[in-house]
């Protein structure tokens, strides 16, 4: 996996990436990807976690998904490239007043504790 990242950051765009991303340091600005296939996909956000993230101590990076299938997927895919990544689930909405598991709560709050005490790349 390290050979497809190292590929990766040999690229034309990717560097152009960079570049532009350095020139706008200080400023901070969401990061649009589109068009990639879904292991690109992993392979482009722990290039950019090792280049702008890992490297600098920095505070995790926010990727925000369509679904939660697709964010269980990536995170997966991100702990395959041994990137420290958690994933923070939607809360259901419960109107009626039944009895409910706290299981999510529970991940939540360990998605919250691994935030603050820097034990995650990605959120």
């Amino acid at each position: 996996m390290k050979r497809i990242v190292s590929a990766l950051k040999k690229e034309k765009s990717y560097r152009d990436f960079l570049k532009t991303y350095a020139e706008r340091k200080g400023k901070r600005f969401p990061i649009l990807v589109s068009g990639l296939s879904e292991g690109a996909i992993a392979a482009f956000y722990t290039a950019i976690l090792s280049d702008l993230v890992i490297k600098k101590n920095a505070l995790p990076a926010l990727c925000i998904l369509p679904t939660e299938k697709e964010c269980a997927r990536l995170c997966a895919m991100m702990n395959d490239y041994h990137v420290r990544a958690v994933t923070y689930t939607v809360r259901d909405m419960v109107f009626q007043n039944i009895v409910a598991s706290h299981e999510f709560e529970h991940e939540r709050l360990a998605t919250l504790d691994a935030i603050l005490t820097g034990k995650c790349d990605i959120v």
